[in-house]
């Protein structure tokens, strides 16, 4: 093989490895979001910088001051670098298998200021390499027989670790035990390729290649160690995401059916929805009899969205209920519910509800707010007008909050409307907010109040305002017609 046919190979042989490398990289980076802390991105940095200067020192060439200078600088900072990667190493088994180190900078700090006074004052001490008369680097017996023996020694911990975490979890086949394989792999693929290049084709220096002894071995691990992370991912989003869809179950079970207070009061008509913008939502809708001659109405929506507000919603809910129950008033209700809310609620949340008990046999509704959107109320054969009474604040907003209540006489025909913030806020692709104006209209267009067609047709026309827009909120809403 000429010299040129080897220079071409080994210079194709570089390229290609360090275009492995930088692939590696921006698959860390990019595609799993490992970010620059993570240790295996750093070791991946070190690495190509290594590389980029064993590369480099080929065209370091003829003779001169500065050029000698320049091959100082460039071995200098290619011995820093491997001692730093060694370090990276070190420190990801270490902090992977769970060994706890007190004094860890003894391991990284003192050693790394030894390495660093050594290669500042190489041009001088000449202890471990020297640039010769010809402008080659020459490495003496101190860095074969003194330096390379205790980078070995430095990296010995990390093997035993390795080792030791694949004797004691051999028959369990724990993650840490396959990480442990994949680093195994790693490290023999390290010294398989390195032995080719030193003792094989030892006649050729040009053959030994930094990145070729890394890029190869950093496929193998990297690949398989984002795999595992991968599919461990995706494995707990499966398990995630199935937890969720019986959460969801779970939240519609609750909500209540209106076919045994139909049977009980044949002139009380009760529609309710509920469409989460997520699995499981914060917003909910309850009616109950509290009494043969009672029924309790409540909506709510809770702060945030996701599972924390539907666990917040539960609580909410079943407070509500348990102290309607004693047949209390609405305004005592919300007073006591806000005050448990408050003695415990470190997550700082909080909820809107509207809460309404109806007697059957005068047609009179008690009604408060706790910071609800306020209610739409109909006349028989007249139009939609929200209910713009005072607002209390919303359910543990504030401790020691004393709301009121307020009365509304309903007669045959009349209808009232409760729904969530999430058909009002509902937003369109310009940013556009659906509003009180289109829903008032909305509600007055509609002539079937006393039929369940009646919610879909307001939810058909938020979805069509919204058209192709995300649903951002839960969207609830409760109707109550007086037959």
């Amino acid at each position: 093989m000429d010299i040129l046919t080897t220079d071409a190979l080994y210079y194709e042989l570089v390229i290609f490895s360090l275009f492995l490398l930088f692939i590696l990289l921006y698959n860390n980076i990019v595609l799993y979001k490992m970010g620059f802390s993570d240790k295996l991105t750093l070791l991946l940095l070190s690495i190509i910088l290594m590389s980029l200067l064993d590369a480099f020192s080929g065209f370091v060439t003829g003779g001169g001051v500065i050029m000698v200078a320049l091959n100082y600088l460039i071995w200098g900072l290619y011995t820093m670098t491997l001692f730093i990667i060694c370090s990276l190493i070190n420190c990801y088994v270490h902090e992977r298998f769970g060994l706890v180190i007190h004094k860890v900078w003894l391991l990284y700090i003192i050693p790394g200021c030894i390495v660093m006074l050594l290669c500042i004052t190489m041009p001088w001490t000449h202890f471990l390499y020297m640039v010769d008369e010809e402008n080659m680097i020459q490495f003496l017996p101190a860095y074969n027989y003194i330096f390379a023996p205790v980078f070995f020694l430095y990296t010995l911990t990390p093997i035993i670790l390795v080792a030791r975490t694949i004797i004691k979890e051999r028959k369990k086949h724990t993650e840490n035990y396959r990480t442990a394989i994949h680093f195994t792999i790693f490290l023999v693929l390290i010294f398989f390729i390195y032995s080719i290049q030193y003792y094989i084709l030892k006649g050729n220096n040009d053959f030994f290649i930094t990145s070729c002894m890394f890029s190869y071995p950093l496929v193998y691990l990297i690949t398989n160690l984002n795999t595992d992370t991968v599919v461990k991912s995706q494995s707990r989003i499966a398990t995630v995401e199935a937890d969720l869809n019986i959460a969801a179950n779970i939240q519609y079970g609750s909500l209540p059916s209106v076919n045994h207070i139909l049977l009980s009061h044949p002139d009380v008509q009760i529609y309710a929805s509920m469409d989460t913008a997520k699995e499981v939502g914060g917003d909910f809708y309850d009616f109950f009899e509290i009494d043969s001659n009672h029924i309790g109405f409540v909506i709510a929506d809770v702060s945030g969205k996701g599972v924390p507000a539907a666990l917040f919603m539960m609580t909410v809910k079943t407070m509500i209920k348990d102290h309607a129950s004693m047949k209390r008033s609405t305004a005592e209700i919300f007073t006591d519910v806000n005050r448990m809310l408050c003695e415990n609620n470190t997550e700082e949340m909080f909820a809107t509800a509207w809460i309404g008990i109806l007697d059957t046999e005068t047609h009179l509704i008690t009604y408060t707010n706790a910071g609800h959107n306020s209610p739409c109320f109909a006349k028989s054969g007249g139009d939609f007008e929200f209910l713009k009474k005072r607002h209390g604040l919303m359910l543990a907003g504030m401790e020691g909050t004393v709301y009121k209540e307020s009365t509304l006489e309903l007669q045959s025909g009349d209808t009232i409307f409760l729904y969530t913030d999430g058909v009002t806020e509902a937003h369109n692709s310009e940013g556009g907010l659906y509003g009180d104006s289109r829903l008032i209209a909305t509600l007055n267009r509609l002539d079937n109040r006393g039929e369940e067609s009646f919610l879909l047709g307001i939810k058909q026309d938020v979805d069509a305002f919204a058209s192709q827009t995300e649903q951002f909120d839960d969207i609830t809403m409760l109707l109550i017609h007086m037959a």
